[in-house]
This record gives C-alpha cells, structure tokens and sequence, in this order.
C-alpha cells in the first residue's frame, strides 16, 4: 500500500475508534451502569477495546511524523513498546469477542444482550484481523507470554474487585457471570480457560503473520 493511502487508513481507523469509545462509554454508563462510570472499565472487554483505541491513536501519530513528509532513512523510534502494546491489543480483543460469542452472547444482562454490544464484539475484532493484515505487524510466537500475563494481570485484578466487595455489573465483587471468586476452583478454572483461548489465538495469529510477511 503507498504511503500517503496508508496514512489516510490510519487517521481514519484512529479517529472512527476514538469517536466510537467517546460515544461507548457514556451510553453503557447511562443505559446499563446507574451512571456508575466505574464499572465500564473492570470490563475485560473494555481494557482490550481501550488499549486498541490507544494503539491505533498512537500508530497514526507515528505514521504521520515519519509519512508527513515521508522520511526514507529515519528509523523508527518507540517501535518496540508499540509493538509490546499492539500485541497485547489485537490478541485481547480476538479473545474476547471469542469468549462473548461463546459463552456471554445467550446472557440476558443487558450490556451483553443489546444489538451495541454484539456490534462491539464484532466489529472491534474484525477490525483488528483487518489491520493485521493491511499493516503487516509481526507476531512472533516467543511473544505469547504478553497477553498471558495481561491475562493474568485481569484475573487478579478480578480477584481483588471480588475482595473489595465493590458493586459490579453482576453482583457485588463479580464482574462476569461465569467469574465468582465466592467458589474459587470454578473462577481460577475459567481464567485457566481464557488464557489457553489466549495462547491459542496468538499461536494463529503467528501463523497468520508469518503467512503475510511472506507474500509482502
């Protein structure tokens, strides 16, 4: 893809996902929360769909400066933490669209049963297939350990939302329906769970990588 159309999908990507998390969380807060803005971000969902928004906003700024004009021998500064974050990001939001429309979809609690939060469990995963694509990011297998451990990083955070017997979207200390810590072995064996689904999307994203990098 030539540079200055390249520019033009990321500014465009970045500032629809940028209007779509400014319009996302008022509307959940308002409609499904109490107007408890809290509880929008103890959502695995929404720390994924805010970490690509962050992504795709910081990816744009980085095609600008080096597109705009267009710099032929600057090498790229900050790559790698972007490189980190989009990761963690991409495989994030495959997971959990995967775990929604497997487990959550048939939920009748109302922030997973609108016809907004199907969309948003689709179109922010298919969007993230379709940047992979179209960017060429690289997915190394080795890297795998960086969704885990954000995996790991939600599930205690889980763990002490349920200690701090905060109100959740659920019940008071339980954000999602299949992740009571009141019955510990059945919460850790859901986290074990998610993070196999984890290992499983980021080994076919590897491959799915390895297959664009070829035909570059």
């Amino acid at each position: 893809m030539k540079p200055w159309l390249f520019t033009i999908y990321r500014v465009l990507l970045a500032l629809s996902m940028l209007i779509w998390i400014s319009f996302d969380i008022p509307r959940e807060t308002h409609h499904y929360f109490g107007n408890r803005t809290y509880i929008w971000f103890v959502y695995a969902t929404n720390w994924t769909f805010g970490l690509l928004v962050l992504v795709f906003f910081l990816l744009t700024v980085q095609c600008l400066v080096y597109n705009c004009p267009k710099r032929d021998n600057a090498s790229v500064i900050l790559y790698q933490p972007l490189w980190l974050l989009y990761t963690v990001a991409v495989n994030g939001i495959l997971v959990v669209c995967l775990v929604f429309w497997v487990a959550l979809s048939s939920s009748d609690l109302g922030v997973f049963a609108s016809g907004w939060g199907r969309l948003k469990h689709s179109l922010s995963g298919i969007l993230a297939i379709l940047d992979l694509g179209i960017s060429a990011i690289p997915f190394r297998l080795v890297h795998v350990t960086y969704p885990i451990l954000a995996g790991i990083l939600y599930s205690m955070f889980s763990y002490f939302f349920w200690l701090g017997d905060l109100t959740g979207p659920v019940a008071v200390g339980q954000v999602y329906p299949g992740l009571n810590w009141a019955h510990p072995r059945a919460a850790i064996l859901a986290c074990l769970c998610v993070l196999l689904v984890s290992f499983l999307v980021h080994v076919s994203q590897s491959t799915m990588s390895g297959m664009i990098m070829c035909n570059v």
